[in-house]
């Protein structure tokens, strides 16, 4: 045989392991039936192959020869079926992913479900202009309802289903120059609106959704409920006293409640018989209003472009909290992260912070330049002991 060609070394294969070629192959039989088949490109050595070849006998086997012909569309149908019967406030998100996920996957049996495949739908779906973190949340849908059926004991393995790699979208601050201008051009009922947030950094849907019920003027206070937190821990924020301040733009907004209606923030539309958002409340989603007022103030719209979204009123809190010297213990709890991690990567650093390590190397320098380079050399005595 040509050296070129020479087969890998075959001593020690795990059983039911063998090379064609270069190629890994498994055999095994099931029921009487004996298969040969070759391992997926990703599987590259003996011992992947063994793990691999475990899990083809598991399908093969699983539910009396039932495992086999299930499709993706019924990974799909058990994970809007558990967000349903849990009440997950993202069922609707979930269902256009899943419907998404179905589109790609739905008549593939899982059986047959490869990374490859999945790989292919992801490229498919960059090229649509969706980002890695979008694509992601539609592939971890998939993930879910896989392990769900494993749960269930109707799959005996849930195929591999790759991730891409993701970068985490880089915030934005706002100075309170931009946060004027921005507001200036919003309609009347948002402005109040977003200066609270650009003040506390809620999230937007927890601030839309808050109810006359949560605010306590007396106290001072807004504490928002698990059922309405992303985190599903009570938030409680302090509000400040003031012209300008939060509690200024929460008695400005009881003042103008109506019975029908039990938000704290409204819109225009707002009247007896209206349905108020799911996601919103009765403020609804004005990314519309946003985008507008943004271009009318002269800034880029999106975040594609360079512009600034309202999620950068969180950035621009939680940044704000950390320049003033408040400790981040406290600022967290304004802004309502759990993680200091998380809340790092939303207080963006000043110029002043750069400065501040740019003078400690400075430090450093003159410090290593007191040393001095000059070397004392003393003679090596010879031997006899004489110098």
């Amino acid at each position: 045989m040509d050296a070129t060609h020479e087969e890998p070394e075959r001593r020690d294969l795990p059983p039911g392991i063998e090379y064609r070629g270069t190629h890994l192959w498994v055999r095994y039989g099931v029921n009487g039936r004996k298969f040969r088949e070759p391992c997926p490109a990703h599987v590259t050595s003996p011992r992947a192959a063994a793990r691999w070849r475990a899990e083809r006998i598991a399908q093969q086997t699983g539910g009396s020869g039932g495992s086999s012909r299930l499709k993706a569309q019924v990974a799909m149908d058990a994970v809007i079926a558990r967000y349903e019967r849990d009440g997950r406030r993202s069922l609707d998100s979930a269902r256009g992913r899943a419907k998404a996920v179905s589109k790609a996957f739905g008549h593939v049996r899982i059986v047959d479900l490869t990374p490859e495949m999945v790989d292919a739908a992801s490229a498919r779906w960059v090229g649509e202009g969706l980002t890695p973190a979008a694509i992601n949340r539609r592939l971890k849908l998939l993930r879910r309802g896989l392990r769900l059926l494993v749960e269930g004991r109707q799959l005996a393995y849930a195929p591999h289903v790759p991730l891409l790699l993701e970068k985490s979208p880089e915030g934005r601050y706002m100075t309170p120059a931009d946060l004027a201008a921005i507001v200036e051009e919003l309609p009347p009922h948002l402005r109040g609106f977003v200066a609270f947030a650009y003040a506390v950094g809620v999230r937007k849907r927890q601030l839309a959704r808050t109810l006359r019920r949560f605010v306590d003027v007396e106290a001072a206070t807004i504490a928002w409920p698990t059922s309405e937190t992303k985190t599903e821990t009570e938030h409680v924020v302090p509000l400040e006293e003031g012209a300008d301040g939060t509690l200024a733009i929460v008695e400005a907004a009881m003042a103008e409640a109506v019975p029908h209606c039990p938000f704290l923030f409204h819109s225009p539309d707002c009247r007896p018989g209206r349905t108020p958002s799911k996601r919103f409340g009765c403020i609804g989603d004005f990314k519309k209003a946003w985008a507008t007022a943004c271009k009318k103030a002269g800034f880029p719209v999106g975040r594609k472009h360079g512009g600034f979204v309202f999620h950068h009123t969180r950035n621009s809190a939680a940044s704000n909290l950390r320049r003033a010297g408040v400790e981040e213990a406290d600022a967290m709890k304004i802004t309502g992260h759990l993680t200091p991690s998380v809340f790092r990567r939303y207080a963006i650093e000043d110029a002043a912070a750069v400065e501040a390590r740019r003078a400690a190397l400075a430090k450093r320098a003159a410090y290593v330049a007191s040393l001095g380079t000059t070397r004392k050399v003393v003679p090596m005595r010879r031997a006899g002991g004489a110098a």
